[in-house]
């Protein structure tokens, strides 16, 4: 028989047009009157009511009806929320059914749905129903539809709680059991997300799986699933709601088997284009991660842990992660081994689960120990930092061997560590850190440690005040123990730090507040107690001149003079004291602020001088003078510097009184008033009661003293002659023409008591000459002489002779 191709070419072809004008014409009739046989059989197979609306005829892609805005409802158990929501329905026509008479479903296929996965405790997954509900209709009828979804979008619930977790863009083929106990099995592509984050999914997931009914329960699951090639960052902010900063791309391959009550997980993970350097010491093309664990999907949980590959070299990390409301509201926590793993990428990988720490802190070397975490709560584990450099800002690199570093809650603690400073000196530092509160406090031990690198490491550490009486030196060392102190920060009323330790100095230079040059204290002891400061000991030197101190702080608020001091000085002049006080002064005023009598304002550091304490000084030289032992207690308060009881030695005679210094002038305004008793003079006495004013101690000294005073002799010899008593008033102005003047004066001479009066001026060959003339009932007597040296010639009647 011969084939006529071209008839068969004809007959195709007509066929295939036929089959074409089906497809454009069949979803354009009205297919009303299978409505409810499409109904009843889809009740059949889901075990579900489901209402259809409109339903049409369809060719493609298999011969049978359509229909849209179709909603399947859930079992009421569930709530009210349906099952299903679907934008259109394309159900196959099984061909027996053309014979039998009775519609029966060959496939199910959902475009555009929103299916609800929902979980009850005592009810478990409305989907593992929904399947023992399909596996019972196999049974019955022999057969099931298979199910194929395209586009849609699949949610979690569980309970009335829906979870931040969906899939989407998911396309799934359903392939019901051949057989009566056979397993249904599918294929799936799909695309993880957030409700809270763009819905463009996180990667794309493919894989297929079985599941099969067993005993009453939600039967076993065996489950392939793949993740392509996606950017880590991404994942993790699926996993965790925010962006970790992790950087590189992963896939992944996964199995689970087992009842969904605890399925085994296995898998491996490979890291690639790791490009953050140094990140867990992962960097390169390729890194390959294996990893198990198991799943208990009723019960939301999971947990898995990497596995040491057996060829390859261990890798410096190990992972355990565990999620709680894995679909709900997922809770991970993880921990982690390290295992030289580089400082750099731990502390960063820190920064980024939420530890605060200090921007400025960089940390090299590598990490050995464990850290575990749980979101949204601290860091927790202990670690070994070896080979180690600390930097905090300008301050470091601290350099040690080995370091032990503890976290726990929101505390991180240092053990003691020995550190090697920038300078090459030896200390060991301890502490502990509250991140969240802020709350710090250390300990640093040196036997020499240089008092440069402790400011600048101190003014790196946020909100930490400088050390008290240190604050303003730049040089020296120092030993012993200093700690700090500081309690949890409140945000409305921040609370300050205190210091402790006891620190020996060694060569510190102070540039201090009134202090016209540094202060170098060459040796001497600072203990600190909180709030308070006591310099114990010291030996030092101002410019040129040595002096030894006790110095201390007492810290009470209210505290009238808070500073207490006690100074001693072997030897000092009159200039050097001005010198020590000269910063007091005000500068000289201008041309305008003379003529307005504009008085410029005291220095703040002057106004806040308050202090109390003992002045010793052992030789006190004024011109040819010296006062020996000197010592009194002196009050400075502001601009006043007060000494009310002073005593002092010169040659045999004792020096009492009060002195008084006013600062923040132009001038300095010294002012004594006291006693000079047992002064020997020609083999007499001389006693005087003095008031007299002072603008410097540096001579001469003439013409910048005013005063007055009285004074008594007792047996002064001149000649043959002596004064058995004199007595008399002084008045000195040291800018007038006749700078002393003597007022009533009495002597006893030769058993009479002559009165008279004297006075001293210039002169230019004698730097001051004296005239004293005493007159009595029947003799006179004038006595020429100077002050400095305190001697005289007398004159008596009209014969002149030497005294």
């Amino acid at each position: 028989m011969t084939i006529r191709w071209g008839r068969v070419a004809l007959i195709c072809a007509g066929v295939a047009v036929g089959i074409g004008v089906a497809g454009l014409v069949a979803p354009e009739l009205d297919a009303g009157r299978m409505r409810a046989p499409l109904e009843s059989a889809l009740r059949e197979t889901l075990g579900r009511p489901v209402e259809v609306r409109e339903v049409r005829y369809q060719v493609f892609p298999k011969p049978g009806l359509s229909a849209t805005d179709l909603v399947i409802p859930d079992e009421p158990a569930f709530g009210l929320e349906p099952l299903a929501y679907v934008g259109e329905m394309q159900a196959g026509i099984s061909f027996t059914s053309l014979f039998t008479g009775r519609l029966r479903i060959s496939t199910v296929r959902l475009v555009d749905a929103s299916v609800n996965l929902a979980r009850k405790d005592d009810l478990g997954w409305n989907f593992a129903r929904l399947l023992a509900r399909m596996a019972t209709n196999v049974k019955q009828s022999g057969s099931a539809p298979a199910v194929e979804i395209r586009e849609s979008r699949i949610n979690f619930r569980t309970g009335t709680l829906k979870s931040p977790l969906f899939l989407n863009a998911v396309d799934l083929d359903i392939d019901p059991p051949d057989a009566t106990g056979g397993s249904l099995q599918w294929r799936y592509e799909a695309s993880p997300a957030r409700t809270d984050r763009a819905e463009e999914g996180f990667g794309r997931f493919t894989g297929s799986g079985k599941w099969r009914a067993a005993g009453g329960g939600d039967g076993t699951l065996a489950v392939e699933l793949e993740l392509d090639r996606s950017p880590i960052g991404e994942f993790l902010t699926l996993l965790t709601g925010h962006d970790l900063g992790v950087q590189g791309r992963f896939s992944t391959r996964t199995s689970l088997d087992g009842p969904l009550n605890n399925m085994t997980v296995k898998g491996s993970v490979e890291l690639e284009d790791v490009d953050r350097s140094t990140y867990f010491g992962l960097r390169g093309n390729q890194w390959a991660l294996a990893y198990e664990g198991t799943l208990n999907l009723p019960g939301e949980t999971l947990q898995i842990a990497t596995r040491k590959p057996r060829e390859k070299a261990p890798l410096p990390l190990t992972v355990q992660l565990e999620c709680r409301r894995l679909l709900l509201d997922p809770q991970w926590s993880a921990s982690f081994a390290f295992d030289e793993i580089p400082a750099p990428a731990l502390l960063d990988f820190g920064r980024r689960l939420g530890a605060k720490m200090p921007e400025e802190l960089t940390v090299l070397g590598k990490v050995v120990g464990s850290i575990s975490y749980a979101q949204s709560k601290p860091l927790e584990g202990s670690v070994e930092l070896r080979d180690g450099k600390v930097t905090l800002g300008p301050a470091g690199p601290l350099a040690f061997e080995t370091a032990q570093v503890s976290l726990s809650g929101e505390g991180v603690s240092l053990a003691p560590v020995k550190v090697a400073t920038p300078g090459g000196r030896q200390a060991e530092i301890s502490g502990t850190w509250e991140m969240g509160t802020e709350a710090l406090s250390f300990k640093v031990e040196s036997e020499e440690l240089a008092l440069p690198e402790l400011q600048t490491a101190i003014s790196s550490l946020k909100d930490v005040s400088s050390v008290p009486l240190l604050a303003s030196c730049t040089e020296g060392g120092l030993r012993g123990t200093l700690s700090y102190e500081r309690a949890a920060q409140n945000v409305d009323r921040p609370v300050a730090g205190a210091w402790s330790g006891d620190l020996g100095l060694v060569r510190v230079q102070c540039a201090l507040d009134g202090a016209a040059q540094p202060v170098v204290l060459e040796a001497g002891s600072l203990v600190l107690k909180p709030n308070q400061w006591t310099l114990r000991k010291a030996r030092g030197l101002y410019g040129k001149q040595p002096f030894q101190l006790e110095l201390s702080h007492s810290g009470l608020l209210n505290a009238r003079r808070p500073y207490k001091f006690n100074i001693r000085v072997d030897s000092i002049d009159g200039a050097g004291v001005d010198q020590f006080l000269r910063p007091g002064l005000l500068t000289r005023r201008g041309f305008i602020d003379r003529t307005l009598r504009r008085t410029p304002p005291v220095p703040a550091w002057l106004r806040a001088r308050h202090a109390e304490g003992d002045i010793h000084i052992a030789a006190l030289k004024l011109g040819d003078e010296t006062l020996t032992n000197f010592a009194g207690h002196a009050y400075w308060d502001g601009a006043t510097l007060e000494l009310p009881d002073v005593a002092a030695r010169w040659e045999e005679a004792s020096i009492t009184g009060r002195i008084r210094l006013g600062l923040g002038g132009e001038r300095f305004d010294y002012r004594l008033k006291g006693h000079i008793d047992g002064v020997d003079w020609k083999q007499g006495t001389l006693d005087l009661e003095v008031d007299a004013r002072l603008s410097n101690l540096s001579p001469p000294f003439s013409p910048n003293l005013r005063g007055t005073g009285q004074f008594t002799a007792r047996s002064i010899e001149l000649g043959d002659d002596t004064l058995k008593q004199v007595s008399g008033c002084l008045d000195f102005d040291g800018q007038r023409p006749q700078r002393l003047k003597i007022g009533c004066l009495e002597a006893q001479h030769a058993g009479e008591w002559l009165q008279g009066q004297g006075w001293a001026a210039t002169d230019p060959k004698t730097d001051q000459k004296v005239v004293i003339d005493l007159t009595g009932a029947h003799r006179a007597l004038r006595l020429i002489g100077t002050v400095q040296p305190l001697q005289f010639e007398s004159t008596t009647g009209d014969s002149s002779r030497t005294r």
